[in-house]
């Protein structure tokens, strides 16, 4: 994922740095930070539950660092990058046990 900004995605599309912000906020109710950010975390989520490390993550949605990474993850998400890795896992395993069946007689 790139690190579009705001004029650079107005200059694709041909609208301004003033209409683009408008129109996210009136559309989308955020900004087009808000929005990017949120995109990079839900991409994020699906690399985590493929069983990326936080790093890898990171640096694949597009942050400079892991660390403004699990922030803004955290901040989203409500947990951790590898809280939530972990869960994800836990849950994974715990869905291929066999499914006990108390018959009724």
């Amino acid at each position: 994922m790139g690190a579009t900004r705001t004029p650079e995605l107005g200059k694709t599309i041909g609208a301004s740095t003033r209409t683009l912000s408008r129109l996210f906020r009136n559309e989308l109710g955020m900004t087009f930070y808000e929005w990017r950010t949120q995109l990079r975390v839900y991409h994020a989520l699906v690399l985590l539950a493929d069983g990326h490390d936080t790093t890898q993550t990171a640096y694949a949605c597009g942050w400079a660092n892991p660390s403004s990474f699990i922030a803004a993850f955290t901040n989203i998400i409500g947990t951790t990058p590898g809280r939530y890795r972990t869960s994800r896992q836990t849950t994974a395993r715990a869905s291929q046990l066999p499914t006990v069946v108390k018959s009724s007689g």
